[in-house]
């Protein structure tokens, strides 16, 4: 990861530095049949605050490279299979029911980011010219994070989006992504 940081920093023809991640998953350990565990124990802070010296570290190298950064803060992580939210085959030998509303409770999705949230935030007072852009803002209201949305599967598998969802997401950020 270092030489790649390293070439794009070099590159004259580089403008814009893109970074995601998914941070997420490294600070808490997260555990599919317990969701709501790990974002505040001793070992999510400690690994936070792993993140937080690593994010700093290149984010420094970036800025002081003098080109436009953007970071995309990760997208809420599902504690389903999304396929469970369509029909996926014309017939069933048992029922199949659609999982409605496909989606997760905006409380477990911020109770889980916790730590990370909080990063992220103090890594944007530090960097006021990196731009961060909150995918979850495109994802989730008040209530819930969803999977599916206006008729459209966001997610491939319980953590990355599909080509429709990554489509939905910067279309809805393009504005944020103008320098």
């Amino acid at each position: 990861m270092n030489k790649l940081l390293e070439e794009a920093i070099k590159s004259e023809s580089i403008k814009v530095i893109m970074l995601s991640g998914y941070a997420m998953w490294q600070i808490q350990m997260f555990k599919r049949e317990k969701p709501w565990e790990g974002g505040a124990s001793e070992e999510a802070k400690e690994n936070a605050a792993i993140l937080e010296k690593a994010l700093d570290i290149t984010l420094s190298r970036l800025v002081a490279s003098g080109k436009k950064i953007v970071f995309f803060v990760d997208v809420p992580e599902l504690d389903f299979d999304p396929r469970e939210c369509v029909k996926v085959r014309p017939l069933y030998f048992k029922n199949h029911t659609q999982k409605d509303p496909c989606a997760i409770a905006r409380s477990i999705f911020d109770q889980r980011n916790t730590q990370y949230h909080r990063v992220i935030r103090d890594a944007q007072k530090a960097f006021p010219t990196v731009k961060f852009i909150n995918l979850y803002d495109y994802l989730c209201d008040q209530v819930l994070c969803y999977a599916r949305k206006d008729g459209v599967l966001l997610y491939m598998d319980h953590d990355h989006l599909s080509a429709d969802g990554s489509r939905y997401v910067i279309g809805k950020a393009a504005n944020e992504l103008k320098f």
